[in-house]
């Protein structure tokens, strides 16, 4: 939905923030894990018991879905089966759909980070702000961030400012619309009061 002229002005960070390239640049498609993540999809594939169980690895991460499970008891399976042996050098996140095992070091903030600005410049959006999810790394990063579905505990950042039940994309658009550009220095966005769910 970005018309191709502007891609070059969009920083993209895929795979948990694991490969961060302009949207105009063609990302490596790598489908090959090597190291911890190579040993986590061996010991994935070996031990995850049941039916229904998908593991995919590529070069930024494993991605794990089991068919008829929710995300959350996938997640406390695989972490059960890497926490003896690679608690230290990976950690297991949630997305709306799947789980992700990632290096540690990983986070959505390299992709803050990489902008050079100060995060009180920048609003962070995410869906998956509580502890494990996906997005908790980068909507804990300041007090400037907001959520269009899940919620961290901590009352100071990871809003969700939705009043009529709204959530994802559309929950997204309410909030854009609600940017104010600021004359050569960015927007202005200040909310009168953080209303929705906590």
């Amino acid at each position: 939905w970005v018309p191709e002229e502007h891609w070059r002005t969009f920083l993209v960070g895929v795979y948990n923030g694991g490969e961060i390239n302009p949207l105009s640049a063609t990302v490596p498609r790598g489908t090959n894990a090597t190291g911890d993540l190579e040993t986590a999809r061996t010991l994935l594939e070996e031990r995850l018991v049941g039916s229904g169980w998908l593991v995919s690895a590529r070069r930024w991460q494993i991605t794990v879905e089991r068919v008829g499970a929710s995300v959350a008891d996938a997640a406390s399976a695989v972490a059960a089966v890497l926490a003896p042996d690679l608690r230290a050098q990976l950690q297991v996140i949630e997305s709306g759909h799947s789980v992700d095992v990632v290096p540690r070091a990983t986070s959505k903030r390299a992709v803050v980070d990489h902008l050079g600005l100060d995060v009180s410049e920048v609003l962070m959006v995410g869906d998956r702000g509580e502890v494990g999810g996906n997005d908790f790394d980068l909507l804990s990063y300041s007090d400037l961030t907001l959520s269009v579905d899940q919620v961290s505990a901590d009352p100071t950042r990871c809003w969700n400012l939705s009043h009529d039940g709204a959530s994802g994309p559309a929950l997204l658009t309410a909030y854009l619309q609600a940017l104010v550009p600021r004359a050569s220095t960015g927007v202005n966005w200040k909310p009168q009061r953080a209303r929705g769910r906590r």
